[in-house]
């Protein structure tokens, strides 16, 4: 029963509804797992039509220990069939233990009306492992920069904290509480400071 209350306490299911899964962290997992999707944001900056494409997929909260998923994502200006901004796509493990308590929960940018921020943050620097791709000040026809990206190789990066984004704010309030629960169970704390 308890299992029960903690879960509908974070707005996870409804009473009535019966447990996804055989424990919170598995229910809290299914949750965000189900939550997270496509991302496609437009909005005017300057006269121009600016895009936001990001996706998450992959999602594993059980790999070896780690967490894990893959990120594939473009940011900037297309102009009939050229792109200008960047593209970048990463497979990214972290140990959550590794991670601080709680997640921030934001408007991504001024600029940006209603995409909001889901950030995850180390507790010391570069937990967040990557293999990743990327170009960055891209311009000119999108089919080449595409072929172009597909062919790169991955590369190893780290770095210190990752943003997952939303379209809605009480989606990503209820993904943080999902997150924020997984945290505690994986051992995870808040920063002293």
């Amino acid at each position: 029963m308890k299992q029960i209350k903690t879960v509908m306490a974070m707005g996870l299911i409804l009473a009535g509804q019966p447990l996804l899964a055989e424990s919170d962290t598995e229910v809290a997992a299914q949750f965000i797992i189900s939550r997270l999707d496509l991302v496609e944001y437009n909005t005017n900056l300057d006269g121009l039509n600016f895009q936001v494409y990001w996706k998450i997929s992959e999602i594993d909260f059980a790999r070896d220990g780690l967490w894990a998923w893959k990120e594939d994502g473009y940011f900037g200006v297309p102009v009939d069939d050229s792109f200008f901004g960047t593209m970048e796509s990463g497979i990214f493990l972290v140990d959550p233990a590794a991670l601080s308590l709680p997640v921030r929960v934001e408007e991504a940018d001024p600029d940006f009306p209603g995409l909001i921020s889901i950030t995850l943050e180390c507790q010391a620097s570069d937990c967040f492992h990557i293999s990743q791709k990327m170009m960055t000040d891209l311009s000119g026809p999108w089919q080449p920069n595409l072929e172009q990206f597909v062919a790169m190789a991955r590369i190893r990066a780290d770095r210190e904290e990752n943003v997952w984004y939303v379209d809605d704010m009480q989606t990503a309030l209820r993904i943080a509480a999902a997150l924020n629960f997984m945290l505690e169970e994986a051992g995870a704390r808040a920063l002293p400071f």
